[in-house]
């Protein structure tokens, strides 16, 4: 009767132990969302990437954020998750990682150039270059302005 009691117990304990450890995610709200959307259109602004439609969700996946990229239309989902896992949400935090979004964003062409298989060597090293320097002049106007 006592090994039973135990094994309830230690199960209960198991399961208790389970489900606090996924309570103990940290969750964002949808004032961190706000934040974070403004913080994502403030970079957006700053580096010049007015030509892509962005589109922002608030949404549960295995990463902080993420920047989803249709190059050929220039829209983009930039989306916060909703489970920060053990990472504190802070305004700074919130601010680094819209910053951090908004860079691959910045990238996506380059991205998008480099895994093109229907492209000639020479096509894509042409395409590269003009993508590469876009982010150039927009890192130089934001440096040093227009």
């Amino acid at each position: 009767m006592i090994e039973v009691f135990l094994f309830i117990s230690l199960k209960h304990m198991i399961i208790q132990e389970v489900s606090m450890s996924e309570s103990n995610n940290i969750q964002t709200t949808k004032e961190d969302f706000d934040t974070f959307c403004g913080y994502c259109k403030k970079f957006v602004n700053e580096f010049g990437l007015t030509d892509w439609k962005v589109y922002f969700v608030h949404e549960p996946f295995d990463a902080m954020a993420e920047c989803r990229t249709h190059d050929v239309s220039k829209c983009c989902i930039i989306a916060l998750s909703s489970d920060w896992g053990s990472q504190k949400v802070t305004p700074e935090s919130l601010e680094r990682v819209a910053y951090h979004e908004v860079i691959h964003l910045l990238l996506a062409d380059i991205d998008s150039l480099a895994l093109r298989a229907d492209m000639s060597k020479n096509s894509r090293e042409v395409e590269l270059s003009r993508a590469y320097h876009a982010v150039i002049r927009r890192m130089e106007n934001l440096r040093f302005g227009v």
